[in-house]
């Protein structure tokens, strides 16, 4: 990579077809403790060179978008990245072109409660989706169960809600029909000889009903 001036922390990036490069960061002249935390980012060329910075614009409503998550999904030129607003609450998916244009799509995701906890966002094919947590009351006693909603990446429109019972931590991938996640050892079964904490890929299937105490 050339060397420049550029004042920015780097939070991640995307390379999209054409070999440019789509810099997710914050501006090191706003630092993060500030509450004008300054977030955006910048577009390099397939040599490395910068083409162009620019901030987050405000969202609808006033307020101000940060980023949620660092996570970011590439199709037809474009990078896709989720962010947020407080004031009012919002979350909306943000599309970034590798010319530089930037457009926001509003999610009507569920307001975090006892029954429906937000976790975090991933990517999946064509989706942006919301990891959520919640209770199951069986037999007077609570046991824990992860809901994916999916929302339609170009559209925003929620397309498919989805489940399983835990199985470890750290999501990696998602595939539409199963997650990957980090697990210890002692909790995967058929890992004979294998020490209790060293760390296993697990892949879960994910179901497409829902159980009852579903939000």
């Amino acid at each position: 990579m050339n060397r420049g001036t550029l004042s920015i922390q780097p939070i991640n990036m995307a390379v999209v077809a054409s070999g440019r490069t789509i810099l997710l960061a914050t501006d090191l002249n706003y630092p993060a403790h500030r509450e004008n935390q300054k977030y955006g980012f910048a577009i390099l060329d397939e040599n490395d060179n910068l083409v162009k910075t620019a901030d987050l614009p405000l969202p609808p409503g006033g307020g101000a978008w940060t980023f949620d998550g660092s996570r970011m999904a590439v199709g037809d030129g474009v990078a896709y990245v989720m962010v947020h607003s407080k004031e009012p609450p919002q979350t909306a998916i943000a599309t970034i072109s590798e010319g530089g244009d930037i457009d926001t799509r509003i999610v009507a995701v569920p307001p975090d409660s006892d029954r429906h906890h937000h976790a975090e966002w991933l990517f999946g094919p064509g989706v942006a989706v919301e990891v959520y947590s919640y209770l199951l009351e069986v037999s007077q006693r609570s046991r824990a169960f992860f809901g994916f909603n999916e929302y339609d990446l170009k559209t925003g429109e929620k397309v498919a809600t989805k489940g399983s019972f835990p199985a470890g931590f750290a999501f990696g991938c998602y595939s539409g029909n199963e997650v990957s996640m980090l697990s210890n050892s002692a909790h995967v079964a058929g890992a004979p000889g294998v020490s209790p904490d060293a760390l296993r890929l697990v892949t879960i299937r994910l179901e497409q009903m829902m159980p009852r105490a579903s939000p």
